[in-house]
């Protein structure tokens, strides 16, 4: 065992150097051991501010597959002119439109792509936050395109209009997403002549009339280096990447901008506001909002975290099991946003019938429970609890990587100095009870908004951005004062002490085995496993199918299966959250093959974990009333699927299609209403009659401990072998499309149009999958650029690989609210009929660069636990155990001819290859004609 993290989880249990007693003074920032280097961490970090005043963050990490960059400017879609609004969004579309030193407007993106990378960006309200990502030999090249964003941009007048599409195209996309109507009638309703009113994302409509002088001037008035914070995060040393960003960012003009400033008076007077709103698909969900100081500031106590936690606890004595008991409410959240200058505290929830029927009584045990809180306080051994959680994801979490990572330091390092972002996210030093009751003393009747989404309700008013029906009015001077005299109800406590914390995070010794390897191969099943020792972490994860055919056998099973799932984990709820909130994960889901767990966190308890799952998994302890929400969620959520993205809808009948096992939920949804709690039950006492498990294991385990879990889960299963020649056939077998094109003309119930082409290579194999991995790597940037920067065919489109265990393919997909299917394919094919023999004419070096950035990406290690589990599980059962699979693929890409390259693609794409081309249409619309 290693001293130091043995010690580390005993100064924090035992609640010693200077935690032992309550007191609002600032607690030492940390424990020693927070500041050691865990094993294997070589990430190293450095802050500095140019000579333009731009903020600059440093991270070398020779652990890192890519290199990533992220520049934040501290002005958003707050800053809209009224007259134009959405002009910050905009704006940062325009940026990756060309610039002085690199004018073409797409070679940013192509160059990206070519390279193994990708860029984005968003518009916050008070930021705009812009990333990228790109192979480790080409950073260097990319970090000098991207800076020049914010040195010398076009603003080409000509792709001002151009680009005006793709915004109203990414506008109409949320036109049917009920999370963004609520958001914007939730901003009309801020107070009047507050910039929180504002439409953010802007339309054709808000930004009619534009020109490019006014991006200019817009761009001139809130981009200043002053104003940014650049993240730069590479395998590189320090003093390169410093080097870089002086030479490439210095040049960025410091034009003394003041960062803006906004009211803390968000609200309206006329409160409590009782906001109703019709959603497009059938939900019933309330949201409760209080206005609060922005807690940004208070990193050393982190109020509105630990009051979030309280709220949303799902365990014995929490506000949700009261809702739960009535059968108000099946699920709910709680927690404080905040920006620089006001924060909001929501309490969110799904209803059930009842909940909808009874809003009143839903807030009245909300307001119940806060009393508790005012009562109660805050009590030390609860702020102990979170203060050891955060300390635990502090020490070992997974360092942000990648775009991602670098768009979350860079967001982050706004607020925070550089170097103490991720302690000041993660970790709470204070105790102060006294701030905990202030910020609670304002979750009350008189500073609060409630917006209930539902089909049913009265409304007097439309949204004009989303067409979103809704109303505001107040709520009864009865009701509030029945809401301000509410006491706790019976039942409702504190959250009770968390058994499930780890006493004991030290690293095991080496197994002797390296690699992965079965751990189980036998009538039992198979089980592959590989010990960590790259990460060094004492975490580990673990993914177990218990495959039977029982789940797959008929449209009905699939469906009771999906039903068992949820009445075990709604059974098991109260004793999971406090699992959970101890760094453990315990996931239960149905698939085609079976019943898989995972198990995940703090390695210590997982094997108990897994083994106390099995007498878990046959019990099934919820009730009649408790099922029939159930029930109703679902069938909800299977209505709600058409509502979703027509592209995302066109991928599932795709997938469905090319799997010869797979069952269509158009088969079994309709039969919601006739599955019984008896037959759950039924189902749950011999699903496990005769199983196998297949699955992986991953991180800091003992092998035989791990082997004994798994043991003793199948034996409290009561689970006896099922025979290799019984077992549903496994993953990854793709029926194989006839020559010529196949056609699937769909309705999709969106205003939205798309089209889905794919093509099938054959059989898997090294070289087949390599040349696959050279055309979809080359095809990603022009297919992007043609259709979506050029002609504005859609905010949606792109192009991915598709790899199974027993084919390859590549997919060509788009999404149009303005284009029908027919366009959009007879328009993708015009510049694949064009594209596609012009592999065959790259430079000599265009095809060494390509081949090289295949190359990197195939040799990229994983980037974590979870990860690398991912892969062990592929490799080691659905690749039959070839773990130089990689290695072989890059070995043929080496030998790839231009030639070869493009004959495969041609071939693929012409009248005698096998292609499957879905017509998605919107709701209403003439249907695509079959070709």
């Amino acid at each position: 065992m290693q001293r130091w993290a043995q010690s580390l989880i005993w100064l924090l249990l035992a609640g010693c150097a200077g935690r032992g007693a309550p007191t609002t003074e600032a607690v030492p920032s940390s424990i020693v051991d927070l500041d050691q280097r865990r094993p294997g961490d070589v990430r190293q970090q450095r802050a500095l501010t140019l000579d333009n005043g731009l903020e600059v963050l440093l991270v070398s990490d020779a652990n890192l597959q890519e290199s990533s960059a992220a520049l934040v400017v501290k002005a958003g879609s707050l800053e809209d002119p009224v007259d134009h609004l959405g002009m910050a969004h905009f704006l940062e579309h325009m940026l990756f439109l060309g610039t002085e030193k690199y004018p073409d407007e797409s070679e940013y993106g192509a160059y990206l792509r070519g390279n193994g990378g990708y860029a984005n960006a968003y518009t916050s309200s008070e930021h705009t936050n812009y990333f990228l990502e790109v192979n480790h030999e080409a950073y260097e090249g990319a970090i000098d395109r991207f800076a020049q964003f914010f040195i010398a941009p076009l603003f080409t007048a000509e792709f001002v209009e151009r680009e005006m599409n793709a915004v109203e195209s990414e506008h109409a996309k949320n036109l049917q997403n009920d999370a963004w109507r609520s958001m914007q009638v939730l901003r009309v309703l801020h107070r009047d002549g507050h910039a929180r009113q504002k439409f953010s994302t802007g339309n054709a409509e808000t930004l009619a009339g534009l020109t490019r002088d006014d991006m200019v001037a817009f761009y001139e008035r809130t981009y200043s280096a002053n104003l940014m914070n650049l993240v730069l995060m590479s395998n590189a040393p320090l003093d390169q990447l410093e080097t870089w960003a002086r030479d490439k960012f210095s040049p960025i003009e410091n034009r003394e901008l003041t960062t803006p400033s906004y009211s803390s008076d968000i609200f309206p007077d006329e409160l409590p506001q009782r906001i109703e709103l019709v959603p497009v698909g059938d939900r019933r969900a309330l949201r409760i909002q209080f206005s609060v100081p922005s807690t940004i500031d208070r990193w050393a106590t982190h109020p509105g975290r630990i009051l979030g936690s309280l709220i949303g606890h799902e365990g014995e004595g929490s506000l949700l099991s009261a809702l739960k008991r009535e059968g108000l409410a099946n699920a709910l959240g709680a927690g404080q946003s905040s920006e620089s200058y006001r924060g909001i505290f929501e309490i969110s929830m799904e209803l059930t019938e009842a909940g909808r029927a009874d809003v009143e009584r839903v807030i009245e045990l909300v307001f119940g429970y806060l009393a508790l809180l005012r009562e109660e306080g805050l009590s030390e051994r609860y702020f102990r609890e979170q203060q050891i959680i955060g300390d635990l994801d502090y020490y070992f979490r997974d360092h942000p990587k990648g775009g991602d990572g670098a768009s979350y330091l860079s967001s982050w390092i706004r607020h925070y100095p550089a170097l103490e972002v991720e302690r000041r996210i993660h970790t709470i030093s204070t105790y102060d009870p006294k701030e905990f009751a202030t910020l609670v003393d304002l979750l009350r009747p008189d500073n609060m908004r409630t917006l209930l989404v539902s089909p049913d309700v009265k409304t007097d008013k439309v949204e004009p951005f989303y067409g979103a029906a809704y109303s505001v009015q107040p709520w009864p001077d009865a009701t509030v004062a029945r809401w301000n005299k509410t006491t706790p109800v019976d039942g409702m406590h504190l959250p009770p002490e968390n058994p499930f914390l780890p006493s004991d995070v030290s690293l095991l010794e080496n197994d002797p085995k390296q690699g992965p390897y079965l751990l189980i191969d036998d009538d039992r099943g198979a089980v592959w496993f590989e010990q960590d020792r790259r990460f060094k972490l004492p975490r580990a994860q673990v993914l177990l199918t218990l495959v039977t055919p029982t789940v797959n056998a008929s449209p009905r099973n699939r469906l009771i299966a999906e039903l068992y799932v949820r009445a075990i984990q709604e059974g098991l709820n109260e004793w999971a959250y406090l699992v959970r909130e101890a760094g453990l994960g315990l996931g239960l889901s149905s698939r085609r093959r079976g019943i898989q767990l995972t198990a995940t966190g703090y390695a210590q308890r997982i094997p108990t974990l897994l083994a106390e799952a099995g007498s878990k998994l046959k019990d099934v302890v919820i009730d009649e009333t408790t099922f029939a929400i159930l029930k109703d969620e679902l069938a909800r959520e299977y209505a709600n699927n058409e509502l979703d993205l027509a592209v995302r809808q066109g991928f599932y009948d795709m997938n469905v299609l090319l799997d010869p096992a797979a069952i269509h939920r158009d088969d079994y949804q309709d039969l919601v209403s006739e599955i019984t709690l008896e037959d759950i039950k039924a189902f749950a006492e011999t699903v496990y009659d005769r199983a196998a498990v297949e699955g992986a294991a991953y991180g800091n385990l003992e092998p035989s401990a791990l082997e004994s879990s798994i043991d003793a889960f199948l034996t409290a299963l009561e689970t006896k072998p099922l025979p290799a020649d019984e077992r549903p056939a496994p993953n990854g077998y793709t029926l194989q499309l006839p020559k010529g094109e196949t056609t699937l003309v769909l309705e999709n119930g969106t205003d939205n149009h798309a089209w889905i082409y794919h093509l099938q290579f054959g059989e898997r194999a090294p070289r087949t999958e390599a040349l696959l991995r050279l055309g979809a790597n080359y095809l990603a940037a022009p297919f992007f650029s043609e259709l979506r920067t050029r002609q504005q065919l859609g905010y949606i489109v792109g192009s991915t690989p598709t790899l199974t265990r027993s084919g390859v393919g590549m997919t060509f997909y788009l999404q149009s609210g303005q284009y029908n299917a027919e366009t959009l394919a007879d328009r993708a094919t015009t510049f694949l009929d064009k594209a596609l023999p012009e592999l065959r004419n790259l430079d000599d070096d265009a095809f060494a660069k390509l081949k090289q950035a295949v190359t990197d990406t195939l040799k990229q290690e994983e980037a974590d636990i979870g990860e690398r589990l991912q892969t062990v599980r592929y490799e080691g059962l659905e690749l039959e155990g070839a773990f130089d699979w990689d290695e072989r693929v890059a070995a043929e890409v080496a030998t790839i001819t231009r030639d070869e390259l493009a004959d495969a693609f041609v071939n693929a794409h012409s009248k005698k290859g096998q292609t499957l081309a879905m017509f998605i249409d919107a709701k209403g619309a003439t249907p695509s004609q079959s070709k």
